[in-house]
C-alpha cells in the first residue's frame, strides 16, 4: 500500500541544515558570482600595455578558506573554474558564476569566516585540483594558511603560447593589503549576509548589493625593458668590447621575467 503526501519541503526529517538557518539543497549547492579583474599595469619598467596573448586566461582555480581572519583561516576545499574565460582576449574584467565544492556552504557552521582565493593560468605551475583539494606538486595544501601557500615557489610562470597564458593570483588590496577575498561572514546583515547562493536561478534574482565579489588579480611575471645610453647614432664600429669598461654594445630588450624580480616564482604576491 501507497501513500501519498503532499510535503513543505524536500528536505528529510533532521535536515533543515542547523536549527533555522535557511534550507539549503541536499547536495549542499553553493554558487558565487564572480567578477575577474586583470591588472593591466603590474609592478614593470615598461609602459607598453599588455597584448591580447598577455592579457588572456586560459584556466583557473578556486580556493576557499574557512577561519576567523584572514591570516589564521586555513585551506579547506578548491574547484577547477568550468568554463574556459578569456582564449584569448583583452578584457579587463571577465563575469563567473562558479559552484563552489560540496561542503563549503556556511549552513549549518556559520562561526567561521569563508575566504576565496584565484589562481589562473595554472596548467604550468605545478597546482591541480584532485577530490576537492589543491595541490602543489602532488603534495596536498590542505590546512594551509594564506601565508604558507604564498611563500611555496612554483615551477613555472608559464608563457604566452597557446593554453598556457601567464599564471596570475589574487592582488593584495592597496588598503589592508589583504590577499584572501571573504564570502561569508555569520555577522553581515541578513539581507546581505553572503556573496554565495544556492543556485543560478537565486543569483539572477538577487537584489543584494553583494551580489558579485570583485577578484582582482596579478600576473607572477612582469614585463622588463632593458636599454643603454649609448646614442643610436654610435655603430657598432666604434665600439671595442676588449677596451675601456665604460663601453657596451647596443642593447635593447623586452621580456617577460618574475614579478618584483624575485630569484623564484612564488604562488601569490605579496
Amino acid at each position: 500500500m501507497i501513500f501519498l503526501a503532499a510535503c513543505q519541503s524536500e528536505a528529510l526529517p533532521g535536515d533543515d541544515m542547523g536549527g533555522g538557518k535557511p534550507i539549503v539543497a541536499l547536495s549542499d549547492s553553493s554558487y558565487i558570482n564572480l567578477r575577474i579583474v586583470n591588472n593591466q599595469t603590474p609592478m614593470t619598467r615598461a609602459t607598453e600595455p599588455a597584448t591580447a596573448e598577455e592579457n588572456a586566461i586560459y584556466d583557473g582555480i578556486l580556493a576557499v578558506f574557512r577561519g576567523n581572519s584572514e591570516s589564521t583561516a586555513v585551506l579547506e576545499s578548491a574547484v577547477v573554474i568550468d568554463q574556459l574565460i578569456n582564449n584569448p582576449g583583452s578584457s579587463t574584467g571577465i563575469d563567473i558564476t562558479q559552484r563552489l565544492p560540496i561542503g563549503t556552504h556556511p549552513y549549518p557552521d556559520s562561526g567561521n569566516k569563508l575566504y576565496v582565493l584565484a589562481l589562473l593560468n595554472t596548467s604550468a605551475t605545478g597546482f591541480i585540483v584532485r577530490n576537492n583539494m589543491l595541490y602543489l606538486n602532488n603534495a596536498t595544501l590542505e590546512g594551509k594558511t594564506r601565508g604558507e601557500i604564498e611563500n611555496m615557489k612554483i615551477n613555472s610562470v608559464g608563457n604566452t603560447d597557446k593554453h598556457v597564458g601567464l599564471f596570475m593570483a589574487s592582488e593584495p588590496k592597496q588598503t589592508d593589503d589583504k590577499v584572501l577575498r571573504q564570502i561569508y561572514d555569520a555577522n553581515w546583515d541578513t539581507n546581505e549576509q553572503c556573496y554565495l547562493y544556492d543556485s543560478k536561478e537565486a543569483i539572477s534574482k538577487s537584489t543584494s548589493t553583494k551580489k558579485q565579489l570583485i577578484i582582482n588579480v596579478e600576473r607572477a611575471a612582469a614585463r622588463v625593458k632593458v636599454t643603454n645610453k649609448i646614442p643610436d647614432a654610435t655603430t657598432l664600429s666604434n665600439i671595442t668590447l676588449v677596451g675601456a669598461m665604460t663601453d657596451h654594445p647596443l642593447i635593447h630588450k623586452m621580456t617577460w621575467t618574475l614579478n618584483k624580480y624575485n630569484s623564484g616564482a612564488f604562488a601569490i604576491g605579496g
